[in-house]
Parts: C-alpha cells; structure tokens; sequence
C-alpha cells in the first residue's frame, strides 16, 4: 500500500470503508483548530470517532499517514467523493474565522499534494464543481470547511501545486532590461503572479520581473526590491512584518501569508492587536480605536 515519502509518522485509522483502488481527486480540510500531526493521529485513531483522512498535516507542517492512499477514508460526508479522493486534515494557525493556516502547514499541504498528483498522474484542477480533481467539504455537507481563508485560496494551492510539480523545468533569463522566466516550450509568465521555486514571483504585461508595491484584484502586495544586500536574489513577494520607506516616511507594515497588505483595519498578529491606516501603516501611536456598524475602522 502507498504513502508519501513525506510522511514524518503514521497512525492507521480504524475508520474505513477498505480497499478503493488508485485516486483520482484530492480534498483538502482544515481541522477547525490548532492541532498536531501526532493529536490528528490519536483523534481519528478512535473508532468512535466515525470519521478519518488519509493524511494529517500539524501546525509545524508536520504530516501523519492516517490511511494509506488507496484506503477510503471518512472525510467529506460523501461516498463517492471519499471514494475517489486522497483526503487531507490541514491545521489551522489561529482560531476562529476565516481559519487562516501557517506558512509551515501551508509549504507541506503543497509539497503533499503535488507528491500525491505526480505519483497518481491528477492534473490540478478547481472550478468550484463537485467534478474538478480538486473539491471542498462544504460541496457535500452544509459545514464552512475547509474555512474561508483555504477556500479563498484554492486557485492558488492549484498554482503552487502544479509549479511544485514542475519545479526547476524553466529558467530565470536576464537582459538589459532586467529579469524575465522562460518556460520549457520558449513562452514566459506576463501580467500575472508566477510560483518558482517555492516563492511569489509578479511578471508585468512586458514579461519582466516587477519589484516594489504591486496592486493585482483590488489588493497590494510588495515584492522585494533590488538593494546592495539582496543582489540577484530579489523580487519574491514579501510576507509578515516589513518596514519600508513609503511617501517618504520609513514605517511598518504587515502582508498575510498570501502577500495581501493588511489596510485600514484592527487585527491579532501573534496574539496581539494591532491597527493599520487606509495607507497600511501600522499606527504606533493610535489614542482610540473604534469600527462601526459597517465595520469601518476609525483611528484617531
């Protein structure tokens, strides 16, 4: 029977329907908490339970082997879907909605899922449908699963899926113009984000490589400019804590895991809370906070 070579640990469930043959769909599920790989084990190793998954993923981006992938797993509140998809228990980072997921759970949730597509020959695909190869809890059940912030996101898992599978076939070019990609068939990624090598990459309508504040759907993002420190490596999208000189004025601002700058709102980071302007300062020196009932911030 298979498992990834990814697996760090194993913890067979009880909680089968058997023997299903080679996969053809993957589901991912968040696990409504913060829970390790080893705690994912011991819940789904409970019969009681009635419910299992063919792999765990920790908040420290461990991955537990629940059932092995050609076992059925109780998952998604639908046999067919159970019977065709490798199914995937992704910790949570932090409680509540939209349940968002650390960078460590996130990295091994798409080196697992492009492992498990290669080896059983799954192209990536999602349009919302119960028909695509990738598919959602809340399709079958009336249940949030797996949470906004992984459903939000499901175009991009498919991007890094499917780079993490093609990962090293293109390469980097560079000209007097500045940096381009090449694509093993000679075309190149323009006016859109690109996934190489494990980083965010934002390729201008030209086809060059941009640096700097990047707006895309509504949302800005900052991609690492050229500095005497960075040399050649530059130009991936930063995430976290960064302090930037902007309109003159050197500040801090917080990008999501998904690069997205947190603007004009009142947010926990790391358990504490945190107010940033419509320019997406952090206010260090904010004397009251309030949000309406539309939910708009007011910093004063």
């Amino acid at each position: 029977m298979t498992k990834s070579s990814l697996t760090n640990t194993t913890c067979i469930s009880p909680n089968t329907s058997g023997y299903r043959g080679a996969p053809s769909k993957i589901t991912i599920h968040h696990t409504a908490g913060v829970i390790s790989a080893e705690g994912l084990g011991s819940i789904f190793a409970d019969p009681g339970r009635q419910a299992s998954c063919n792999y765990g993923i920790g908040n420290n981006g461990r991955i537990i082997c629940i059932l092995e992938e050609e076992y059925h797993p109780w998952t998604s509140s639908n046999y067919d879907n159970d019977h065709a998809a490798v199914t995937l228990e992704v910790s949570n980072s932090e409680y509540g909605d939209p349940w968002p997921v650390g960078s460590a759970a996130w990295n091994s949730m798409i080196r697992l899922c492009a492992d498990v597509c290669s080896r059983w020959g799954i192209d990536p695909a999602y349009d919302g449908s119960i028909w695509a190869t990738y598919t959602e809890h809340r399709m079958f059940a009336g249940t949030a699963c797996p949470g906004e912030y992984i459903h939000n996101r499901l175009n991009m898992i498919i991007a890094e899926v499917k780079a993490a599978m093609h990962e090293g076939n293109g390469e980097w070019i560079k000209d007097d113009k500045g940096w381009w990609y090449r694509y093993p068939d000679g075309s190149w990624p323009a006016a859109k984000w690109e996934y190489i090598n494990g980083l965010w990459y934002f390729f201008g309508s030209d086809g060059y490589m941009a640096t700097g504040w990047i707006l895309w759907n509504g949302m800005w993002y900052y991609c690492q400019p050229k500095t005497e420190k960075t040399g050649d490596s530059y130009g991936q999208m930063l995430t976290g804590w960064q302090r930037i000189v902007y309109k003159n004025k050197e500040s801090w601002f917080w990008f999501a895991d998904s690069g997205e700058l947190a603007q004009d709102c009142f947010k926990p980071i790391n358990g504490k809370w945190y107010a940033f302007d419509a320019d997406g300062r952090m206010v260090e020196d904010a004397k009251s906070i309030t949000i309406d009932k539309n939910g708009v911030v007011k910093i004063a």
